[in-house]
């Protein structure tokens, strides 16, 4: 499992990518993080990421992500953060919360 951090560059996220009923979620850019509920919450991954922009991002192994936290404390809470606006997004969006990447 691994969660990645956007570096530069933005994403957006889908549900049913490709197919007659594709959804955007959400899209991000800059120190967002994506992936994160498959690594946090064992939630296993049912969204699709695309690329919008050219990207750079830096990819948490499940792993170092103790480590990570440890080594950037102040991460922590731009992850929450970026946890409550997806479930925002995906509440508005009146998605499921387990359809997030």
């Amino acid at each position: 499992m691994s969660m990645y951090r956007i570096i530069s560059g933005k994403i957006a996220v889908y549900a049913s990518y490709g197919e007659e009923n594709e959804t955007l979620l959400v899209e991000q850019g800059e120190k967002t993080y994506f992936g994160q509920l498959e690594l946090i919450e064992a939630i296993p991954r049912s969204a699709t990421v695309v690329a919008t922009e050219a990207l750079t991002a830096e990819k948490i192994m499940g792993d170092e992500f103790g480590a990570y936290l440890s080594e950037h404390p102040e991460e922590s809470m731009v992850l929450r953060a970026n946890m409550v606006f997806e479930n925002v997004q995906l509440y508005l969006n009146g998605t499921p919360r387990n359809v997030m990447a």
